[in-house]
């Protein structure tokens, strides 16, 4: 809220006394009270605080400024006092709504959402037609992970209030949480319409607008609800996300230091300042000092810095996904923010009851999660834990964190195959721990801040993760990293937070991708029809300032050479890459493109129809590997120093095909050059790669060792070690 409706809403909570002859309030009192809310109203809390004390002192019993009193401590953040003077209220009128909804209020400020719920619903039990406690309920609701319930609370109060601005935006918040975009869109427009000064609504539909890729507008906007409140926190930290995620990470910056003046005592903003980097780096060196800044910004809210975050899913609701694709080791920055995030909310650190005094069973019950819909091999890979591993031995439960939003076919069957977890994380690691498991395994932490957070809780004896995103979790609580001889460096125990487990087998199970009927037509795309095609369909962000040197390479040493990469989600995006390639490249930038983002079946056909596929480093493809294979596409590759940049290598070796595995960058250019212009080097590379596919397709030999994997850390849990 900005400061008007935050006095408009204080006007509504405080209570006005009046003179009644079975009350005996004296006129001082009612005098008192008065002089106190205006001084709310003013924006002077500790003034209209000392009043209420000085009508207290007067007449104890006034229910009226016990209940008000504790409304301005609430603002003031003095939590423990306001809520003896809520008591007080209460018990001195029990019937009075207006205390229960200010009571609510504040278990709210506190995260207390159990108790904010049991207090707005007496609210609303007194009376019926009780707007803020309709509010205060779909706060409660969605602070437990209950969106449906919450957004029936807020348009509750929209029906009985449909001119209240503030209404329209929570159930709008409501919508937007649900992805249900145009309804959000609707509410925050109706806001506005009623109230044209309203900062959280235009701040709202800032947000609504960024959602469906309008940037510039929705900028626009939340400048809009700045210029009404230059102090509103919601838009500000909006702000700062907003501009994070089109890479500007100075002015990212610039938001949540705006954020923390305002609020000193917001610690996910400090947080989200500690993390800021680039998502598009313009050189190495920026890299290195984003990295560096981030890991020494850390250590100092470790080390200096009181924190405190009720529900970091709620409040922070980000993990460090991006920094992974820096080429770095990130040991350090992820075991970092761990601990800063268990300084911040010690809760993150739950422990299922049923571990404390666990034994070793005679069947394993083993969790499986992942954030990766239909699709993609890290979903396949879930799918055949849970049909094939072998259930004498094993029962398999697996869950999928709340789908948001309007369901697909896909998704509604994935619903009825699996548990779908509440919407909140401490709700969710309740439900986990119900299943008393003896192992857990997370496929992908970091591709979920639902699941990364999830992750911090020690929900079954056995935890451990794997390649869906290979970057070590940093986390006290996980303890394998599942992986494999062929993908690992010979020192690659030093990457990892967790216990190194290097399979024999590559840990995927997947079928051959579809292969479409036809080919895209690249004069469609723009491209001349005698051009040599090279695509490289990777998020921007994965293509690293050393993967620049081998695209300009390969466009200087094959003159009909033409790249396709695939357009940012955002143009600021396309803008500093092309910027970064052209500095170095600028006689060759006229033949690289992008692309808008394709369907599934047009990427495929894009596919067939390319000359070479570009696997970059140093984060390398996998499922875009095996897509391209699939297709008859050789994929040359350029192995990391790390899991993310060997995965293709991985395949390679599994396969016998070494004649597609480069040792240096030079080399990487030559291969995909004569892919895309040696036929006869190509057909025998397509036709290796056919024969040999099926080495990598329906691995049983995977999944049983992943059995075997299992077997043997329940055995050593159940010995203590």
């Amino acid at each position: 809220m900005n400061r008007q409706q935050r006095r408009a809403s204080a006007k509504r909570a405080l209570q006005q006394p009046s003179v009644h002859p079975g009350r005996n309030l004296s006129e001082m009192a009612n005098l008192g009270i008065r002089q106190a809310v205006d001084l709310g109203l003013a924006g002077k809390p500790r003034e209209a605080a000392a009043e209420y004390r000085r009508v207290l002192s007067i007449q104890p019993g006034n229910a009226v400024a016990h209940s008000n009193l504790g409304c301005v401590l609430s603002e003031l953040r003095e939590f423990e006092p306001a809520e003896v003077h809520f008591k007080r209220a209460i018990a001195l009128r029990p019937g009075l709504a207006d205390s229960y909804a200010n009571f609510s209020y504040l278990m709210l400020k506190r995260c207390s959402y159990e108790e904010a719920e049991s207090l707005a619903r007496k609210c609303i039990t007194l009376d019926s037609r009780h707007v803020n406690g309709w509010i205060n309920l779909g706060c409660a609701m969605r602070g437990l992970g209950r969106p449906t319930d919450a957004r029936q609370a807020f348009l509750t109060a929209t029906l009985l209030a449909p001119e209240r601005a503030q209404a329209w935006c929570f159930l709008g918040d409501a919508h937007l949480a649900d992805q249900e975009i145009q309804l959000a869109k609707e509410c925050f427009e109706r806001a506005i319409a009623i109230d044209p000064r309203n900062a959280d609504a235009h701040g709202g539909l800032g947000v609504v607008l960024s959602c469906s890729r309008d940037w510039d507008r929705g900028i626009a906007s939340l400048a809009r609800a700045l210029s009404i409140d230059p102090l509103n926190v919601k838009a500000l930290m909006n702000m700062g996300a907003g501009l994070y995620m089109q890479s500007h990470p100075e002015a990212a910056k610039h938001a949540y230091r705006k954020a923390v003046e305002a609020a000193p005592d917001n610690d996910a903003a400090k947080l989200k300042l500690a993390t800021i980097m680039p998502l598009i780096v313009r050189s190495d060196a920026e890299l290195i000092r984003w990295h560096l800044g981030a890991i020494n910004e850390l250590s100092a809210l470790l080390e200096h810095t009181p924190l405190k975050i009720a529900d970091p899913f709620l409040e922070v609701n980000f993990t460090n996904f991006h920094s992974g694709y820096f080429g770095l080791n990130e040991i350090e920055i992820n075991r970092t923010l761990a601990q800063v995030f268990l300084k911040a909310c010690p809760a993150l650190a739950w422990t299922a009851p049923h571990c404390e005094s666990w034994t070793k069973p005679e069947r394993v019950r083993v969790g499986v999660v992942t954030a990766f819909a239909q699709d993609h091999i890290v979903h396949e890979l879930f799918q055949a834990i849970r049909q094939h591993f072998d259930r004498e031995r094993f029962e398999v439960i697996a869950f999928t964190p709340c789908r948001r939003g309007a369901q697909s076919p896909a998704a509604a069957a994935e619903a009825n195959a699996a548990r779908v977890l509440p919407a909140s994380i401490f709700e969710a690691r309740r439900t986990i721990a119900e299943a008393r498991l003896d192992a857990m395994f997370y496929l992908d932490v970091f591709v979920d801040p639902f699941i990364y957070f999830l992750s911090f809780a020690r929900l079954a004896p056995v935890q451990c993760t794997t390649w869906g995103h290979p970057v070590t979790t940093g986390l006290p609580n996980m303890d394998y990293f599942i992986s494999a001889d062929d993908w690992e460096p010979e020192h690659a125990d030093a990457h990892y937070t967790e216990r190194l487990v290097r399979l024999r087998e590559l840990p995927m199970y997947f079928g051959r991708p579809p292969v479409p009927e036809k080919s895209l037509d690249r004069v469609q795309l723009g491209l001349p029809a005698d051009a040599k095609l090279y695509t490289c369909m990777q998020s921007l962000f994965k293509l690293h300032p050393d993967f620049d040197e081998a695209l300009g390479s390969i466009l200087r040493r094959d003159p009909k050479g033409r790249i396709l990469l695939l357009t940012g989600e955002h143009q600021n995006w396309n803008k500093i890459f092309a910027e970064r390639f052209s500095a170095r490249f600028a006689d060759v930038m006229d033949r690289l493109f992008f692309t808008r983002r394709l369907s599934r079946r047009e990427y495929l056909a894009l596919l067939m129809e390319s000359d070479a596929v570009l696997d970059p480093f140093h984060w390398g493809g996998g499922n875009t590997t095996i897509e391209a294979l699939a297709v008859g596409i050789p994929v040359p590759t350029l192995p990391a120093p790390y899991l993310r940049g060997r995965l293709t290598l991985g395949f390679y070796r599994k396969m016998g095909i070494p004649e597609l595995i480069a040792s240096n960058a030079q080399e990487f250019v030559e291969l995909n050059y004569r892919i895309a212009n040696d036929p006869d080097f190509r057909a025998a590379m397509k036709a290796r790669i056919e024969e040999r596919l099926p080495l990598l397709y329906g691995n049983m030999e995977a999944i049983r060792e992943l059995e075997s994997f299992f077997l043997r850390a329940i055995e050593a849990a159940g010995g203590g070690r």
